[in-house]
């Protein structure tokens, strides 16, 4: 009786799984501590919410004078359904108080997935930064209470 054998592309595909699993953190987590005295940390907080079902977390980095009337489960209907996604920061243009971010967004494949450049508006209030307009992915129209 013989021993089944592994085929020979089994090895490099699991490893090949494995560089996009730790590609596609190492996009979201970063290095270090994001800060939310910046645009791009408080940006960066509130996708991570997103991404690991932490609506909570994402609600904190919500404009609260933009989204008044709107809590954590209202993200949670329309961004529970989200595949697993990887961000990369394309750019950033500050203005008087405000910056728009330019993500790429990449869909279920990592660095195989198809980007979709995303702009997600950034406003300073107290020291902190905050997501506002209407940001991915896109609630705030449904948010049980109203805007």
């Amino acid at each position: 009786m013989t021993t089944p054998r592994i085929p020979q592309w089994v090895v490099p595909a699991a490893l090949g799984a494995l560089v996009v699993i730790l590609g596609a953190v190492a996009l979201i987590r970063g290095g270090g501590d994001p800060d939310p005295a910046t645009p791009e940390g408080a940006l960066r907080l509130y996708l991570e919410g997103i991404a690991s079902g932490d609506f909570e977390q994402a609600y904190r980095f919500l404009d609260p004078q933009g989204f008044q009337g709107c809590d954590p489960e209202d993200i949670e209907q329309n961004a529970g359904f989200v595949d697993a996604f990887t961000a990369l920061h394309r750019e950033t243009r500050m203005r008087d108080g405000t910056a728009t971010i330019v993500m790429d967004i990449r869909f279920d494949g990592g660095f195989i997935g198809f980007p979709n450049e995303m702009e997600f508006q950034m406003v300073e209030r107290d020291g902190f930064w905050y997501v506002t307009g209407d940001p991915w992915p896109y609630f705030s129209w449904n948010c049980r209470r109203g805007n």
